[in-house]
């Protein structure tokens, strides 16, 4: 399962290489040659389902960890859904399932986090309008779950 983990990682590596252009920003001292001591990967207010795209600048050696160590919670609806949820398990097979409440699924996530492992959390985002705001009218937030981690 790794090395097929680690084969379609690779290639939207390099499919997102060739068909998109990100813009880096770094928040860190350590900037980009720092791969081997990253232990928490956090992607805020992104959109939905363009996750994989993110590997694009990921070193192929963080890659292979990745294909064994990720641990990654996934929307369980999202992962129900028979080609999206196979693909996702197949990037990530410890992605697991959790509902979008703050309930005993969370726990169980968060309970599976091993010493060695590599934990990721995407939360989306939501659209935010000129205004600063959401659809709604609300200031936009940030769930509390990255500081379970």
């Amino acid at each position: 399962m790794k090395l097929l983990s680690f084969t379609m990682l690779t290639t939207i590596k390099l499919l997102a290489k060739v068909f998109y252009h990100f813009d880096d920003h770094w928040y860190s001292s350590h900037g980009k040659s720092d791969w081997q001591n990253v232990r928490v990967v956090i992607i805020l207010n992104h959109t939905s389902l363009f996750e994989p795209l993110f590997v694009r600048d990921i070193p192929l050696s963080f890659l292979w960890r990745l294909s064994n160590k990720l641990i990654l919670p996934g929307a369980d609806t999202t992962l129900k859904r028979p080609i999206v949820g196979k693909t996702f398990r197949i990037l990530v097979p410890k992605c697991i399932p959790i509902s979008r409440k703050y309930d005993e699924s969370w726990n169980a996530f968060l309970n599976q986090i091993e010493d060695d492992s590599n934990t990721a959390i995407l939360p989306e985002g939501r659209m935010k309008r000129s205004s600063g705001l959401d659809k709604d009218g609300n200031q936009m937030s940030i769930r509390p779950g990255v500081v379970d981690i």
